[in-house]
């Protein structure tokens, strides 16, 4: 995770896919009762299932419908049995560790 400033109040929260994936398989349950959060130093990024997030107000714009489409097209991992968005049998955790 990095995190720029501008000098404005602005501030960008940059993560790798690796981050986001974290946070996704933590909303995901695992593992089981995590706390949902990243932090570095000064930063915390926490995640929260979207039925919690938008409680109270609408989800917003629309999403672009080739993203939308990708996020429908959630798979399970044929190794560790998280679910995951893309192709092929295994999720890119288990790609990276070469468990395919």
């Amino acid at each position: 995770m990095r995190v720029e400033f501008d000098g404005s109040h602005v501030h960008t929260v940059v993560l790798s896919r690796r981050n986001l994936l974290s946070l996704l398989a933590k909303l995901d349950g695992h593992p089981p009762d995590s706390a949902c959060t990243i932090y570095n130093q000064d930063i915390v990024v926490v995640a929260e299932p979207d039925e919690v997030h938008y409680a109270d107000r609408d989800a917003g714009g629309r999403m672009h419908p080739k993203t939308e489409s990708a996020i429908s097209e959630q798979h399970t991992c044929a190794r560790c049995h998280y679910p995951y968005l893309g192709s092929g049998d295994l999720c890119s955790v288990c790609r990276a560790q070469g468990l395919d």
